[in-house]
């Protein structure tokens, strides 16, 4: 069993809670964290880099000069690659970087770089955020530095959509707020501590179906 700290919404220490790791697998699968890293970096490639072979460069294609008895080097266009504004030999064209993995070895991935956090002590669990009240950018500025112990990079994570809670911290540098539904292996491990609230733990380890929510929902998904 793994211990994980609980806080209150002010900071202060409220319990341990105890994780079954079998929950997250047999054990941190590597070559599935590596695979799933690098897709997930591929695919944020945009793959529009583009530079002019010398049939896109503009001009005549005459040769400029006699082959021989000039003195000069040899030259067949001024399009060559060797010339100052001619074109790129063997440059990048836009391409797809995208990269596909199985479902089941992101899952995989995903549930090693967990386990791994919690190895390494790294995720912390908070009962709730401002209860009654939408959360306040400064009130979770606070309880983050009371909670890590300095300026370090977040993960929080929520049982559902929580509107009102990412737009407390999207102005929050190296602080990131996603449902346990959407993290990847590559934003697990990103970050350098991982903070949970109750509900969303319960997901996360199998206690509660994935449609649970930390809070209401209005009409049209708006929390």
């Amino acid at each position: 069993m793994l211990k994980v700290p609980c806080y209150h919404p002010d900071g202060r220490f409220a319990e341990l809670l105890e994780i079954d790791e079998t929950a997250f697998g047999s054990g941190i699968h590597r070559i599935a964290l590596k695979s799933a890293v690098v897709a997930h970096l591929a695919n944020q490639r945009q793959g529009n880099a583009s530079s002019r072979e010398r049939s896109e460069i503009a001009g005549a294609r005459r040769k400029p000069w006699a082959q021989k008895h000039t003195g000069r080097a040899r030259a067949g266009a001024p399009q060559s690659s060797i010339w100052v504004g001619g074109g790129k030999a063997h440059g990048p064209k836009p391409r797809d970087y995208r990269q596909y993995l199985p479902q089941k070895v992101r899952q995989l991935a995903r549930a090693s770089a967990v386990l791994s956090r919690l190895r390494d002590g790294a995720i912390a669990a908070i009962t709730s955020f401002a209860p009654g009240d939408p959360p306040k950018t400064k009130a979770i500025a606070q309880v983050l530095r009371k909670i890590g112990r300095g300026p370090v990079t977040w993960l929080i994570g929520t049982a559902g959509p929580h509107a009102a809670l990412y737009r407390a911290v999207r102005n929050l540098p190296g602080v990131q707020c996603l449902p346990v539904q959407d993290w990847n292996a590559y934003a697990v491990l990103r970050a350098r501590r991982v903070l949970l609230t109750r509900t969303a733990l319960d997901v996360l380890t199998g206690k509660a179906p994935a449609t649970t929510r930390d809070v209401p929902v209005r009409a049209g998904g708006a929390v």
